[in-house]
């Protein structure tokens, strides 16, 4: 049976300020956009727990651990300066905030603009159930997980968490663009910013392109609200222009998410409709963000990248071996 379901702990700020809870590494601190906001982001050894006495840490499954306790944690975590911190919780939040990166897979193919990648949570840690004599030789590495915003739950699993007869959304792997890691990203159908509809076959006639760029929807659990990729941003506003409309204006994002249908051959579907307005979230906005992550933004995909305003309404599910996830709603 597969594992499932923890709630992180928070750590208390008196905690994370002593020195037991942040310890030195080896990997130098980079620069990292978060948000809009461009600062550092220091990787420190820290120290945290889980809520779930079942979740036991193997330190076969990380070597660098030093706690003598299984259910507490010495692992890598990345350390947000002042104007990250700001921008990720909007401001009061006292030093330093730390996160827990869920992304597990990133690009064996380096490239001069990246750092060597950083470990994230699922890269070091994994689930064991009952003693380390019974679970020596299980592979027990966190397979799935699913992210319920209105729950304020993070639930992790050595097996899948997404039933076989519901219709799921495809990963698209960004990393044969030129991503450094393997965001969550799906193939949007199409998306209405207000009123004005557009889909990738609209905007290749719009731009009177020879080939088709698909538009993709990352999905982003530390962001706000929706940041456009800067050339979806340029090409949104011409096509709106065109139109007698501008995208300051914009109030409301609606998506229609391409899904396939496991039980018919993987017939695709429209798997999922999300959306976020400024209706319903007062935090709601449209930005612009410029994205290092394609070697050729001239024939990479367009990117929109989905924060709390939209996550917040349902539960996110992710299999990671089987490169697949659903997003449902929130029954009201």
């Amino acid at each position: 049976m597969p594992w499932k379901g923890t709630t992180l702990a928070p750590v208390s700020t008196k905690h994370i300020h002593g020195s037991s809870w942040l310890l030195k590494s080896a990997y130098a601190p980079t620069e990292e956009i978060y948000g809009s906001v461009k600062g550092q982001i220091g990787w420190k050894f820290a120290r945290y727990e889980f809520r779930d006495p079942l979740l036991k840490v193997q330190s076969k499954c990380n070597p660098e651990s030093r706690s003598p306790d299984a259910t507490n944690a010495f692992g890598i975590v990345g350390v947000l300066d002042r104007a990250l911190t700001n921008e990720a919780t909007g401001g009061g939040m006292i030093e330093p905030y730390a996160i827990l990166g869920l992304i597990r897979n990133h690009s064996t193919n380096p490239r001069n603009r990246f750092p060597d990648p950083r470990p994230s949570f699922l890269e070091q840690e994994c689930i064991s159930i009952g003693t380390e004599e019974t679970a020596e030789n299980k592979d027990n590495r966190i397979r799935s997980f699913t992210i319920n915003g209105p729950l304020r739950k993070l639930a992790l699993s050595t097996h899948s968490l997404i039933p076989t007869s519901e219709p799921v959304l495809p990963l698209v792997d960004l990393r044969i663009f030129g991503d450094f890691v393997d965001h969550y990203a799906v193939m949007v159908e199409s998306i209405s910013f207000d009123d004005f509809s557009l889909s990738s076959r609209s905007l290749k006639r719009f731009c009177r392109h020879s080939f088709e760029r698909p538009i993709v929807a990352v999905f982003d659990t530390g962001l706000t609200s929706c940041l456009l990729i800067k050339s979806f941003y340029d090409v949104l506003q011409q096509y709106l222009g065109a139109q007698s409309a501008t995208i300051n204006e914009i109030e409301s994002v609606s998506l229609i998410l391409l899904g396939v249908d496991r039980r018919e051959a993987r017939r695709k579907v429209p798997a999922c409709k999300i959306s976020g307005s400024i209706r319903a979230d007062p935090r709601f906005y449209v930005k612009p963000i410029e994205l290092d992550w394609f070697d050729d933004e001239q024939v990479s995909p367009y990117v929109i990248v989905l924060g709390q305003s939209f996550l917040s309404q349902g539960a996110l599910t992710i299999d990671l071996d089987e490169r697949i996830a659903t997003f449902n709603l929130a029954s009201t």
